[in-house]
């Protein structure tokens, strides 16, 4: 209608065709004009609709154009102020007008509780304008010489020293500025009325200093995104690299993405297309370097495998003694790339990482007008910081997406999961749904461990919900149980005269364990078992008390093995199975055993004789790295039915009580097998056995058992 009348007064809103058909799931709550003054008639028939469910918009919008009295329908334009820090250097940062910062504040600035690990040669906590920004570990006491959360770091407060292993994370002399500068360009404290801004804003900062005697030298950058990574930090910068490739390294930065990291690296200062590493490692986002006018630093390296472009030239930032200054470097792109996107999970901590880094590819400038030789060798382009926070924004009003996976999904009746909570878009509520187990429900984010007493297959659905809607997340047949009649696990229960121990070697186990890592550098420990007297052919699982376990490196592989024991001592090696130190470590800590499901069943030797043992080879014991492992044992003289065996550094094995190694009287270590005396046995079906040459054939195993 041309109408000037308000029709929202003239009118009952329930006669107004267009109103009437939008169902009440939409939470409308009034329609009215859009602008109090008297303007022209465009104006005046211009209708304001609100209603509560955000997250339904584009439906309204849907049904509302397909109307024939509505001349047009659009969302309200999402207009904010645009914030201005009170740091009286800002002016001088011109990388951060470049990049839009003062728009992506607008989005996100105060109140973070996003982490930022600095793994550098070091930072200095108390420069005016980074400590306001520093992480603080709360579960650590300052001072008192205790891990207090057990996590394996003496008062690490606001970090690590994971070259020295001990806390002192600041420079300890000025050639040691490096860390200090990275630091304030991802998240100097902002709006405090002194020195500069930052794209991460009020981001906190995990300090890892990771260099020795050297500060040039990050000898310990792996081992400083490990320590990150099982902190909490939800973005790891790292302004440093090499060209030389490690299996081992891509395996640090596979485990810090498993633990929820998004992992951030400098290009390199090459001015190549060669591969620096760990920019160029598989899951890592690597940044080559720009200048004022969006051209690539002449320093930069570039190449298909970089991934995204930022201001790295003359880049001003916070220095030592509470100074400022500029310098030029990838190191300085790098920071600036994790800055943003610890903004953007401040925004929305609960948008998947992959989403999240996608949203700042996206968002990117296009640079290659200013960089014509250069297609595809400066990743998507050059980062726009208030692109990257409206494409987050425009997630907010998404409903959670479930999500969910189990420790193990094959265990024997009686045995218990634990399942972990991997769902998206900050879900408030949880329900769980374990049929076949007990409890068979639970409401809540963290399920207590799940029993299963019938064998057979079983779902586990999780359904989350918050104000923006729900979803639900089904696994069928996702739990195996085995039928145990045909099984047998020796010696647990424990036999009721069993004490269990932990045998330290020198005073406070200053020389680590007698059944584990120590001093001597022992490589395996091994039981024995002789069941000659059974007809059980196959192992199954096997589980393994430990008693004690921590590394600096929970990634590092614990092999079990299992050798033939005819001879009566360690044979040829029959099978093996893989543990990691940190599932060994949160058993631990939990206080539960270790169960090992074997992928396929490890078939005895004829003799039914043979030996288990836990591989330390991987674990070290020096002066200044010390990984733990115990084995629980029962106490000397209780038990001498499963001697326990060891191989020595000279990888010869021996017999504990005989010459050349631990003088204890024979006993066990709890080490519990389970057997069956009916291996799993394979039936192909084929779906037609006639054929003619040249003709497919299906199979099928559902005989097999």
């Amino acid at each position: 209608s041309g109408s000037t009348v308000d029709i929202s007064e003239k009118y009952e809103l329930n006669h107004l065709p267009f109103y009437t058909s939008l169902p009440d799931a939409y939470g409308i709550t009034s329609l009215g004009r859009a602008f109090n003054a008297k303007a022209n008639a465009q104006q005046n028939r211009t209708m304001l609709l609100a209603f509560d469910n955000a997250a339904m918009v584009d439906q309204i919008i849907g049904v509302l154009k397909n109307d024939p009295i509505v001349e047009y329908i659009e969302k309200v334009p999402y207009d904010t102020r645009q914030l201005i820090p009170n740091d009286p250097e800002l002016n001088t940062q011109w990388h951060l007008t470049t990049i839009g910062a003062r728009t992506a504040w607008d989005y996100a600035n105060t109140g973070s509780k996003i982490v930022i690990a600095i793994v550098d040669d070091a930072v200095e906590r108390l420069h005016p304008d980074l400590a306001p920004n520093i992480w603080v570990n709360t579960k650590e006491i300052v001072g008192n010489g205790i891990d207090d959360d057990n996590n394996g770091y003496v008062d690490d407060i606001n970090g690590w020293d994971v070259v020295n292993n001990n806390q002192f994370v600041d420079p300890p002399t000025p050639d040691y500025s490096h860390g200090t500068h990275v630091a304030g360009i991802s998240s100097a404290a902002t709006n405090n009325g002194i020195g500069i801004s930052s794209i991460g804003y009020s981001c906190k900062i995990m300090c890892v200093k990771a260099t020795g005697t050297s500060a040039n030298s990050i000898s310990g950058g792996y081992s400083g995104i490990i320590y990150a990574a099982n902190n909490g930090a939800n973005v790891i910068n790292m302004s440093w690299g090499s060209s030389q490739y490690s299996l081992t390294n891509q395996g640090v930065i596979d485990y810090a993405i498993s633990k929820g990291c998004i992992l951030v690296a400098s290009a390199g200062n090459n001015n190549t297309s060669a591969e620096n590493y760990p920019g160029a490692y598989s899951g890592v986002v690597s940044v080559a370097s720009t200048t004022i006018t969006d051209a690539r630093s002449s320093f930069s390296t570039y190449g298909a495998w970089v991934k995204i472009s930022a201001p790295g030239s003359s880049i001003y930032s916070t220095l030592l003694s509470g100074t400022y200054g500029n310098n030029s470097g990838t190191s300085m792109a790098s920071p600036l790339v994790a800055g943003l996107l610890g903004l953007m999970k401040t925004l929305n901590p609960g948008m998947p990482n992959a989403e999240l880094i996608n949203c700042m590819y996206n968002t990117a400038d296009n640079i290659l007008p200013q960089n014509p030789a250069l297609p595809g060798q400066l990743g998507a382009g050059r980062i726009n910081a208030a692109k990257a926070l409206e494409c987050v924004a425009a997630t907010l009003n998404r409903p959670p997406v479930a999500e969910f996976v189990a420790n193990v999904t094959t265990i024997s009746q009686g045995g218990s999961v634990l399942f972990t909570d991997q769902s998206s878009y900050t879900p408030t509520t949880w329900q769980w749904s374990f049929p076949g187990g007990t409890p068979s429900t639970f409401n809540g984010k963290t399920p207590p461990a799940i029993f299963y007493n019938t064998p057979g297959q079983f779902s586990v659905t999780l359904t989350v919900s918050s104000a923006n809607g729900n979803n639900a997340k089904t696994r069928t047949n996702y739990i195996t149980v085995n039928d145990p009649p045909s099984c047998v696990t020796i010696n647990l229960p424990t036999p009721s005269g069993w004490s269990p121990i932990n045998y330290v070697s020198g005073l406070n186990a200053l020389n680590g364990h007698v059944n584990g890592v120590n001093s001597i550098l022992d490589k395996e420990k091994a039981m024995y078992f002789d069941l000659s007297a059974s007809n059980y052919q196959g192992i199954v699982s096997t589980t393994v008390r430990f008693g004690r376990a921590a590394s600096t490196n929970p990634a590092k592989i614990v092999p079990v093995r299992f050798y033939d024991g005819t001879s009566g001592t360690p044979g040829a090696q029959i099978g093996v199975a893989e543990l990691t130190m940190e599932r060994i470590i949160a058993d631990v800590r939990a206080a539960r055993n270790t169960v090992i499901d074997l992928s396929s069943s490890v078939m005895l030797p004829a003799s039914k004789k043979f030996f288990i043992s836990i591989d330390l080879s991987n674990l070290v014991w020096t002066p200044t790295v010390k990984d733990t492992l115990s084995i629980v044992s029962n106490l000397a003289g209780q038990s001498t039915t499963s001697p326990i065996w060891d191989k020595k550094a000279d990888n010869t094995w021996k017999n504990y009580g005989t010459a050349g190694t631990w003088d204890f009287s024979q006993k066990s270590l709890y080490i519990f097998p389970q057997l069956t005396s009916r291996p799993a046995a394979v039936v192909l079906s084929p779906k037609n056995p006639i054929v003619c040459a040249g003709t497919s054939v299906e199979f099928n195993g559902t005989g097999s058992v």
